[in-house]
Formats: structure tokens, sequence, C-alpha cells
């Protein structure tokens, strides 16, 4: 036999051995699956004390993608990440922490949508965070990417959602309140304009009451207009912060705590 012809076969077979012994484990569906489950429950504590349930969730997540390689299920897996690292944002003061962790969020919503691209909810989850990111670094300082926010969120108006919903439904009407805010937030020279606002806060309102957000958003934008408008405003605030947390949906208790808190002072501020 010759000797170099043994030699290679023994060399590949030591480096096959190598290879399958440093070689990750095979995907494990159902664990990534209990991760998932585990990651949710964890969000569901999120509170605006602690930022321990969110990131707890997300290294689950985080673990949760390397057991599978299933595309609906890393779709998944990357929504709730991009929702827990959008609400890790919305709770930092740090408006360098938030820029970042807002970044986050859109990348983990941005390998959901290369998962899959037929789905609105990564296109929204993008959007949303996009929003806040900008918020977060200044109106002004991030008009460059006004037009990508748009195109987000026309896109999640055009698809369905993962439960066969149309796209500008999600969220409760939230393409709606995000170009709603937008045009409220833009001065008039950057494309702001508080009649597109109202008409888009008023059809989230009309359609998705049970957000506050929806009502709170629409409010103030009422009450920068005529008096009249601003008169209705101030009245639908009032029967928002004469309601609690618990008047709305459960799953959305931590946002609507907060919402609420937010309308009150905006209450104060301009209705008293």
């Amino acid at each position: 036999m010759n000797f170099n012809n043994k030699t290679s076969k023994t060399l590949t077979f030591l480096t096959v051995f190598c290879l399958l012994a440093i070689s990750p484990a095979k995907a494990d569906d159902g664990r990534a699956r209990s991760l998932l489950q585990q990651a949710d429950s964890l969000f569901s504590q999120r509170n605006e004390e602690s930022l321990n349930p969110t990131n707890q969730a997300i290294a689950k997540l985080s673990q949760a993608l390397e057991q599978t390689d299933q595309s609906e299920l890393r779709y998944k897996i990357l929504l709730l990440r991009s929702r827990a690292y959008y609400w890790n944002g919305t709770v930092q003061s740090s408006r360098s922490d938030k820029m970042d962790t807002f970044e986050k969020a859109m990348e983990s919503a941005e390998e959901a949508a290369s998962e899959n691209d037929e789905y609105a909810n990564a296109y929204y989850r993008y959007g949303i965070a996009l929003a806040r990111w900008a918020e977060a670094k200044g109106i002004l300082e991030s008009l460059g990417r006004k037009d990508e926010l748009i195109e987000f969120m026309q896109t999640t108006q055009d698809l369905e959602t993962m439960d066969e919903k149309e796209g500008y439904t999600i969220d409760g009407y939230g393409p709606d309140r995000v170009f709603g805010k937008m045009y409220f937030k833009l001065p008039s020279w950057a494309g702001g304009n508080l009649n597109k606002s109202m008409k888009h806060l008023k059809r989230a309102v009309d359609n998705a009451p049970f957000l506050a957000m929806n009502t709170a958003y629409y409010s103030e934008s009422l009450i920068k207009g005529s008096r009249e408008q601003k008169k209705k405003g101030c009245q639908l605030l009032d029967l928002l912060v004469k309601k609690s947390a618990n008047d709305f949906p459960k799953e959305r208790k931590p946002e609507t705590t907060r919402e609420l808190r937010d309308a009150m002072s905006l209450y104060k501020k301009k209705c008293k």
C-alpha cells in the first residue's frame, strides 16, 4: 500500500473526526421553543424599576437562536427580542443608551425580516424602533431617516401580519399612530402637518380606542389646533386620565401605566 495514500486517508479521517468533535450541537427546535416561552414569561414581568426581566429575556432569546434553524421559529424569537430591546430603550434615561438600545431593536427586526419578508410584523418593529431612535437623537438631527421611516410604515400597511390580519391594524393601528406623531413632531418646512397628524391619529382612536397612547397622541395634536380643537383634546384627555391601566388590555399594562402618566402630565400642563 502506498504510504502517502495511507497517510492522506488517516489525516482525512482525523480532520473529519475533529470537525465533528468541535462542531456545534444539532438544532434543537424543542429547546428553542422552551427558551422562547421562558423569555415570553420574563418579558411579561417588564417594569420601569428594573431591566433585569427583559435583559434575562433577551439572553434566553439569544440562546434560542443558537438552537434552531427553523425560519418561522427564528422569526418569532427575533420579534420578541426586538420588542424587549424596544422596551428597555423606552425606560432608559441616557440619550446614548436609548439610541444604542433602539439600534439593537432595529437589528433584531431586520434579522427577522431576513427570515421572512412577507409578514408586516418585522417591518413594523423596525419602524417603531427607528421612530424612538430619532426621538432620542433629536428630530432635526435625524431628518435624514424620515423617508426610511415612512417606507417601513407603508410596507407594514401593505402586508399581512403573522396572524393573517391587515398590516395597518397591527398594534392598535400602529402605523397611523406613528404617522400621526411624525407629522406632529416635524417642523412644517420638513413635512410637518397638523391636519395630517390629526387625520392619522383620529383613525387610530376610532379603530383602536383600547390603546391609551392613541387617545393621548390624538389629544396632544388637537390641543395644538384651534380653540374648539383644543377643547375637544382636553375633553378626551379628561376622560382618559380618569381611567386606570386595568381598564385597558392586560398584556399592555406596563406600557399603559406610563401612557396614562404622560397623559396626566399633558393634561395638567395644557388643560388646567
